[in-house]
């Protein structure tokens, strides 16, 4: 039996996958979806046409897998940094989730992969003021894919049946973009990023949501807010190499399931 289609999705954490996890799967006919975060190489593919898979945790090797495997698509989430810094976890309500440096290094794995036919970029703010736009777009992609219904429509219909979807979605509501720009109401997390991870402004310009440094006098007089993320503000040499040790055994164990 031939291997099935691959559809990764990943992103840094809060930039939208759960969603997006929750759109592929009930707009497209899919047969293979895990509905919980999911490792690549731990997906059930026997007897499958197309699986998706979604686990912000394996950015990295599902991008270098991408490269080497013709039928792996990655969907790949990009966010307003500003926005997901200040972005709340279910699970963890009195604290923000993410920051700065996971945003940053999120962009520097997938920076190298932009323009890749089976590598397609999904930006939330997109996502939220055109949801149907953005479906044709990825259908278009993966034409192996039939959709079933719009994105738009998808509150209609979901299925959100794991408590880990509830818990990181909160509700099932349409899609808008009255989370677009929310970070405006958070202004001293936001500066206490900055004081931790340096300006943004750069990456904020390269990657479209400003046109300039104009932004930053929105924090003059701000009282920065330097409480830590939920995610470590630094990252540990044991937690990269223990990152990097499973990527590796990942990639044998995924290697190993297409070649038997």
């Amino acid at each position: 039996m031939a291997h099935p289609w691959r559809i990764h999705v990943t992103g840094a954490p809060r930039s939208g996958t759960t969603l997006m996890l929750a759109l592929m799967l009930s707009c497209f006919d899919i047969d293979g979806a895990e509905t919980k975060e999911t490792r690549l190489w731990r997906a059930a593919t026997r007897g499958k046409r197309a699986v998706l898979t979604k686990q912000p945790a394996d950015e990295a090797l599902a991008l270098f897998l991408m490269a080497r495997d013709p039928k792996l698509h990655v969907i790949w989430m990009l966010r307003d940094p500003r926005d997901v810094v200040v972005s709340i976890h279910g699970s963890a309500p009195d604290q923000y989730w993410t920051n700065v440096r996971a945003w940053r290094e999120s962009v520097a794995v997938a920076r190298p992969y932009l323009g890749h036919p089976r590598f397609h970029l999904v930006r939330y703010d997109d996502l939220a003021r055109d949801p149907d736009a953005v479906q044709a777009k990825l259908a278009a992609a993966m034409p192996f894919l039939a959709e079933t219904r719009p994105f738009s429509r998808f509150h209609d219909f979901a299925e959100l049946e794991h408590n880990q979807w509830r818990v990181a979605m909160r509700s099932i509501r349409s899609i808008s973009p009255d989370s677009v720009g929310v970070w405006r109401k958070h202004l001293p997390r936001l500066k206490g990023q900055l004081e931790r991870h340096g300006d943004i402004s750069g990456e904020l310009i390269e990657l479209g949501f400003e046109t300039d440094r104009a932004w930053l006098s929105l924090l003059d007089g701000v009282v920065p807010d330097t409480r830590a993320s939920r995610t470590p503000e630094e990252g540990s040499l044991r937690r990269r190499f223990n990152h990097r040790w499973r990527d590796f055994l990942g990639m044998i164990s995924y290697g190993m399931q297409r070649v038997l």
